[in-house]
């Protein structure tokens, strides 16, 4: 009786011990896959920006191309150029620089604040026909957004690198769009701030019923 008295804080030991790394792994666990749903749906927001510029762009593209052949032109010089620029007012766009299918800058609004040309991961993806989001520091690009008069709270852009296609599919150029970024900063912040709630909620849950096991 001594002896199995003796093992006994031992045993409580290496319950307690047990108990506390299976919980630690549930909760790595738990939270491998949080971050990983996270980046995922981030992903997905930001997809969601760039695929809608992108529609606009084509669309304007098209509805350009269209007015041209009314009056009997078709592929004029600038043609491309003009129908993204009209996408200048669309969701808060504050500014575009265009460049052609060499990758070569053309023009920019509202003013050319740079002819530096994508990276080449960039170019890669709008070669194969998807556009590229993502959000940037809003001091980064302070004159562009200060020349559109954001509210101070704007203190992120959000950056789209689109596709520029004609109605036949026909690759004529790339786009770079900057927009207010401060709607889709919020949207992912609150994301992030579900997710915390759910990831809690779920380990919550797992280590009740790793405690109800262990009794």
């Amino acid at each position: 009786m001594p002896a199995l008295r003796s093992l006994m804080p031992f045993g409580r030991r290496l319950f307690g011990g047990v108990l506390a790394l299976t919980l630690g792994v549930s909760a790595l666990g738990v939270g491998v896959v949080t971050w990983a749903l996270r980046a995922g749906l981030r992903e997905q927001v930001l997809a969601r920006e760039g695929d809608t510029l992108a529609a606009v762009a084509s669309m304007q593209i098209a509805n350009e191309a269209a007015r041209l052949r009314e009056i009997g032109l078709t592929n004029a010089p600038g043609e491309v150029l003009v129908a993204v620029l009209k996408a200048a007012p669309y969701r808060g766009v504050v500014g575009i620089r265009v460049f052609d299918e060499r990758v070569e800058f053309s023009a920019a609004v509202p003013w050319a604040w740079s002819d530096e040309s994508p990276a080449e991961r960039v170019v890669a993806a709008l070669k194969r026909g998807h556009s590229v989001s993502h959000l940037i520091s809003g001091e980064i690009l302070g004159d562009v957004l200060a020349s559109a008069q954001l509210p101070p709270r704007s203190a992120v852009a959000l950056e789209v690198w689109a596709p520029l296609r004609r109605p036949t599919n026909e690759l004529v150029g790339f786009a770079q769009f900057l927009l207010d970024g401060a709607s889709v900063a919020a949207e992912l912040e609150a994301l992030d701030g579900r997710l915390i709630v759910l990831a809690l909620l779920a380990w919550a849950s797992v280590a009740v019923e790793i405690g109800r096991a262990h009794v």
